[in-house]
């Protein structure tokens, strides 16, 4: 008896049987609460077999897609070949492209070398794509040598191309014989995933693809190469889009240090000069909120929901006030020649026109008129989710997102930032678009009186990811802007 009561004294002490305990607690009075996912990622900060056993049951028997997600990228801090080969096992009974993603990044994050040995040769038996897309993503961080051959066969041989396309961003880190074939594939994907590797970044600046001359001109600077400087600065003269005349200002300041960005006779003259003395000059172009607007593909998608009428006592300006006013700042300074589109959501989504148009006076003026009715009394709830998968279906041209929220999504197939961020790895996985994300709270406005709903370090957390996983930038709006 003694004996007993000592185990169970044991068991109340354990970190993890504790947090599994409240979660089984929890799930049992409600279907969905964001508690449950906290306890989830609590669970991959014990690296103990009873927390992998944890994860890898509740991977199975959970209903909730965030919980799937979250219960993944927990196991791939703390996993060990055992779990890793019951972890790939689960989520290929599974058909969610936002769990393969979530895989990829799992595996790409671990640090067990008999583990990461396995992930680099047997693992590659397995047949199903989602899994063979995931392991071959992996080694665009792991970087084994030992999964070269592998990947060469599947970037030549599989006949699905999310596969292959996953296999050459494995080779742009491991190197191989075969990086040089895909850098001159006829299909623009497989060469868009050839320019994240040093070697080929070079050439492909001059591709007839602006997403794959972007891409070339990142890796470019993150290398800091310069032997392309001349080429680079040819790009920010004379590109044809905006988007890339910024990468490769972008990638100029890389590796310079100087920030010219998109005044080409001053890197120029640098180049040639050398001359620390040389002032960065001053080029106009639509700002938003703290943001330059340095594209002409543009997409604004903006919260809507009964927060945005924030603050309810009375004190100026609301949330929504300073959001009509930035967005029609913004959307004012776009070149005429710029493509754009607007988008308002909050328990359901609304959309401008059905594609980008011309920000030219009069398209202008319609979507200020647009804005102005569908923007003038917020209400509903938080649908972020449904808001940036109608985005990336609806609009074929922008590659540029501006996303304004206050406050967490409440509704959609994933709410929770790991679920919503693997999503949109999806969506853009060709497409490649930067997106900036302002979170609007305008807390210094009325500290006294806070939305306690609102959780604003696990919003942080999704604005934040959404940014580092697209290339884009990320702001906190607790003050009206000037002007």
């Amino acid at each position: 008896m003694a004996a007993m009561l000592i185990l169970v004294a044991l068991l109340a002490d354990d970190p993890v049987d504790k947090l599994h305990h409240r979660y089984l607690e929890i799930r049992s009075k409600d279907d969905y609460t964001r508690a449950r996912n906290d306890i989830l990622r609590k669970l991959g900060g014990h690296d103990t077999p009873k927390a992998r056993a944890v994860l890898l049951k509740t991977l199975g028997t959970t209903k909730s897609r965030d919980e799937r997600v979250n219960c993944v990228r927990s196991l791939g801090r703390i996993a060990d070949l055992g779990s890793t080969r019951k972890l790939i096992e689960k989520v290929g009974k599974r058909k969610e492209p936002a769990l393969f993603e979530a895989l990829a990044d799992a595996l790409g994050g671990i640090d067990d070398g008999e583990t990461m040995l396995w992930l680099a040769t047997d693992a590659f038996r397995m047949k199903k794509p989602g899994v063979l897309y995931a392991l071959a993503k992996a080694q665009q961080t792991l970087a084994m040598p030992e999964a070269i051959p592998h990947l060469t066969r599947l970037y030549r041989e599989h006949g699905e191309l999310d596969v292959r396309f996953a296999a050459v961003l494995g080779l742009s880190a491991t190197g191989g014989d075969a990086l040089a074939e895909a850098g001159k594939d006829k299909e623009w994907r497989i060469r868009l995933a050839a320019a994240r590797a040093a070697s080929l970044a070079p050439g492909l600046l001059e591709d007839p693809s602006a997403s794959i001359r972007q891409i070339a001109a990142r890796t470019c600077g993150i290398g800091k190469m310069e032997s392309v400087v001349p080429k680079l600065i040819e790009l920010v003269e004379s590109d044809a889009r905006m988007r890339t005349r910024h990468e490769a200002a972008l990638a100029l300041e890389s590796i310079s240090g100087k920030k010219f960005e998109l005044d080409a006779s001053r890197w120029r003259r640098w180049w040639k000069e050398k001359n620390d003395e040389i002032k960065p000059g001053t080029r106009s172009v639509a700002r938003y909120y703290s943001f330059g607007v340095y594209s002409d593909r543009v997409l604004f998608i903006v919260d809507m929901s009964g927060s945005m009428n924030w603050p309810f006592s009375g004190r100026r300006p609301k949330r929504i006030e300073v959001a009509r006013q930035q967005l029609a700042k913004a959307i004012k300074g776009l070149p005429k020649r710029s493509l754009f589109n607007l988008m308002v959501y909050s328990s359901s989504v609304r959309i401008w026109q059905k594609k980008e148009l011309e920000a030219s006076e009069k398209n202008v003026a319609r979507a200020l008129n647009w804005a102005q009715k569908r923007m003038a009394e917020p209400d509903g709830d938080t649908h972020t989710y449904d808001a940036l998968e109608k985005a990336f279906a609806k609009n074929p041209h922008f590659d540029t997102i501006y996303l304004l929220s206050d406050g967490n999504p409440s509704h959609g197939d994933y709410k929770e930032p790991e679920g919503v961020i693997a999503s949109v790895n999806v969506w853009n996985r060709y497409r490649q678009a930067r997106v900036y994300t302002i979170h609007l709270t305008l807390a210094n406005v009325d500290r006294g009186r806070p939305i306690f709903a609102e959780r604003p370090q696990l919003m942080r957390h999704l604005m934040t990811g959404l940014a580092k996983a697209t290339g884009g930038r990320t702001t906190l709006v607790e003050s009206p802007p000037p002007g």
